[in-house]
């Protein structure tokens, strides 16, 4: 999966609101939440097929909020990829306040690909489901370059078509 030439993202509206929806429940006991998009790229063209919440650990402490995903689960989001022949396209998290990468975004990001994408969702998802109103950024080398709203209105695509999951598909871990 060659990200770094992905011109556009598809994505159906019910894997969004499956996304926001997350992200709400997490926020509603004040913790940050991560959903991983997993799909298909061909060309310029990335389809997300799920979304995926993994096991994770919320964090609260004195200097801030956060999540941490084991090591464990990450070698099992690798190999569940490899088994459904999709790969990890983006990252979406939640922020108690306003949408950025933080410093600690970027350390201990999940998407590690040259092209891969990371969304940061203000106000623990409460805003609206519009990925217009997010923060977005795109690996690029080992730097996340923040997308102008321009480049992300016309790279992100949302259909109204909902996605369909095939025998076995799940979009949470447990």
């Amino acid at each position: 999966m060659l990200l770094r030439d992905v011109k556009n993202v598809l994505i159906a509206q019910n894997l969004v609101t499956r996304t926001i929806e997350a992200l709400r429940s997490f926020g509603q006991t004040r913790c940050e939440g991560l959903v991983l998009w997993l799909g298909t790229s061909s060309g310029y063209e990335a389809r997300i097929s799920d979304a995926w919440i993994p096991p994770q650990t919320p964090i609260r402490s004195e200097s801030g909020v956060g999540y941490m995903v084991s090591g464990e689960t990450l070698t099992e989001i690798s190999r569940e990829c490899r088994r459904k022949g999709v790969g990890l396209v983006a990252q979406v998290h939640s922020h108690p306040g306003r949408a950025y990468h933080s410093s600690a975004d970027d350390r201990y990001a999940v998407v590690t690909t040259n092209g891969g994408f990371s969304l940061v969702v203000p106000n623990f998802g409460a805003g609206p489901a519009h990925i217009a109103t997010w923060a977005v950024y795109r690996l690029k080398g080992r730097d996340w370059a923040e997308m102008t709203p321009r480049e992300v209105a016309s790279t992100f695509i949302v259909e109204s078509t909902p996605a369909s999951f095939g025998p076995g598909s799940t979009s949470v871990w447990a």
